[in-house]
């Protein structure tokens, strides 16, 4: 486990400096979304508790990861002045359910 929540704590950084940046594409938080999901299909527990919660948050990082093509994306695109203030809502999201994972597992 100790590996686990290695490998998530530099996912949050790289996440983390990512909206430190003046215009981040989406893809910096889709790639870091869809590492935390491999890690987390990687845990093999036989708390069933446990595995009811991994995977909610597996679907949760899915459900993030689908939103980030559609109207994010349109507004990259187009420079959109919002942008950022959505990126950042999205990145919290995702800082939140890495969060988790971590307080879980320890």
């Amino acid at each position: 486990m100790e590996k686990t929540i290695s490998d998530l704590k530099k996912i949050k950084s790289q996440v983390f400096e990512s909206q430190k940046l003046q215009n981040p594409p989406p893809y910096y938080l889709e790639h870091p979304a869809k590492n935390v999901i491999e890690i987390l299909n990687g845990i093999s527990t036989n708390d069933s508790e446990l595995k009811d919660w991994i995977n909610w948050r597996i679907k949760n990082l899915k459900i993030l990861i689908s939103d980030l093509p559609g109207e994010l994306q349109g507004d990259y695109d187009r420079k959109n002045m919002r942008y950022k203030s959505k990126f950042l809502k999205e990145y919290d999201k995702l800082k939140n359910i890495i969060d988790s994972i971590i307080l879980k597992l320890k």
